[in-house]
């Protein structure tokens, strides 16, 4: 199976009540957990810390199997719990992950919750030689209409651009890097990437296709569906080839995490919403509304 992915836990804000900082509690023991879907056609090996760390593995097209020694978990279902937040992560069988959060607060409270994934399609492989980049990948996010605007260092200018005739469409599927040359400044000044807020249709439900990401040399399919208002793509454009890949990954034969090596992938509400009442989007949770978020990760061959 291929590493496909690191799911580094929850990113976000919550304040003013008793969720408040929560992330920051440390769970023990630090013990690594493996599960597993009944079918073994997607496993996982999650680690609890504060924010989770959770690893994903799935077969490629031609069959390929990591020799990986699973414990026997008690159950396929991981529970990761705070005070008033809950995080679990399922596995099916037909390789599908799904993760749900779910958070209650005593007070109003602006929350704003995503799960922090970061994937290679290819887990670092070099297939037929050729470099293992997302910029092969291709994307396609089929409600997408706008994105949120932001200036040199990446803060919100309260903007809420069309997608039409700009490198963020991605409503027809093609690379990531099919437009890279035109995406100047987009992730900061003098960036060249994606780091960028996703504003799709508001009528998606949980079941809703949000963006389906694809690598042509391992044959490794990703949808995700998700009822959230946003997707953030980030193509690691920041990093520089500095730190070596996990041993699973090909980092002791001197695999390293380059420039375009992974893309991240968050499904979340529209950042800056808060600070934006004309959007629209009412950011804030109390005790008469939970806080609920899901995704759904399905894993094909194609």
């Amino acid at each position: 199976m291929r590493l496909v992915s690191i799911c580094a836990g929850l990113v976000g804000l919550l304040t003013h009540s008793t969720v408040s900082g929560a992330w920051y509690t440390v769970v023990q023991p630090l013990d690594t957990i493996w599960i597993s879907a009944p079918d073994k056609s997607i496993n996982a090996s999650y680690l609890p810390f504060g924010a989770t760390q959770t690893s994903v593995w799935v077969n490629d097209k031609y069959g390929y199997d990591n020799t990986t020694t699973y414990l026997d978990p008690p159950s396929r279902q991981v529970h990761f719990t705070m005070p008033s937040l809950r995080v679990t992560y399922t596995l099916l069988n037909d390789a599908v992950l799904k993760i749900e959060i779910n958070a209650t607060t005593d007070d109003e409270t602006p929350i704003l919750l995503s799960s922090h994934d970061w994937w290679n399609l290819d887990g670092y492989h070099s297939y037929d030689g050729q470099n293992s980049s997302i910029l092969n990948h291709t994307f396609y996010t089929p409600d997408v209409t706008s994105y949120v605007a932001t200036d040199g260092i990446l803060i919100p200018t309260g903007e809420l651009p069309s997608v039409d005739g700009t490198p963020l469409d991605f409503r027809t599927t093609r690379t990531i890097g099919s437009e890279l040359d035109d995406t100047v400044d987009l992730c900061g000044t003098g960036c060249i990437g994606y780091d960028t807020c996703f504003v799709r249709g508001y009528n998606a439900t949980e079941s809703t296709v949000a963006l389906e990401l694809y690598s042509p040399a391992s044959g490794i399919k990703l949808s995700v569906s998700s009822e959230q208002h946003a997707i953030q793509l980030y193509s690691c454009d920041g990093l520089d080839g500095s730190k070596p890949a996990k041993a699973s990954q090909g980092g002791i034969d001197g695999v390293v995490y380059s420039q375009y090596s992974c893309a991240v992938l968050e499904m979340e509400g529209v950042i800056d919403a808060i600070n934006n009442p004309e959007w629209g989007i009412d950011q804030v949770y109390g005790p008469d509304r939970p806080y609920t978020w899901s995704a759904t990760y399905n894993f094909t061959i194609a």
